[in-house]
């Protein structure tokens, strides 16, 4: 359940769209659909190595209320970084939608 005063960060909602490029392939480009306040605990997170690079690896718990349009395919954009939703779960007798997201890195995907 909701409380009053617990939706104190500012999230952003993140929808794919499917295109064809001219060469017949498929082009998957993320438009926002909406900003809602929401809950964001920070669940856990690594460091990695890779190619010399130090990475971040985070998850985070989001409950926000619920939006026409949010399914498992769209990302969150919190903190200045962007999120995978990993797992969705809608409550239609609260309105409201429990998420788990990691970070992703947009520009190796």
């Amino acid at each position: 359940m909701i409380t009053s005063g617990s939706l104190d960060e500012r999230v952003e909602v993140l929808a794919p769209t499917v295109t064809r490029s001219g060469s017949g392939s498929q082009v998957i480009t993320y438009t926002s659909i909406g900003t809602r306040f929401a809950s964001v605990k920070y669940l856990k997170g690594a460091r990695a190595l890779s190619s010399g690079e130090m990475l971040m690896t985070g998850t985070i718990s989001v409950t926000m209320r619920s939006m026409v349009g949010l399914v498992d395919d769209c990302r969150l954009v919190w903190d200045d970084k962007t999120y995978r939703i990993t797992s969705l779960n809608k409550s239609r007798s609260e309105g409201t939608v429990s998420i788990l997201a990691e970070v992703i890195d947009i520009n190796n995907e």
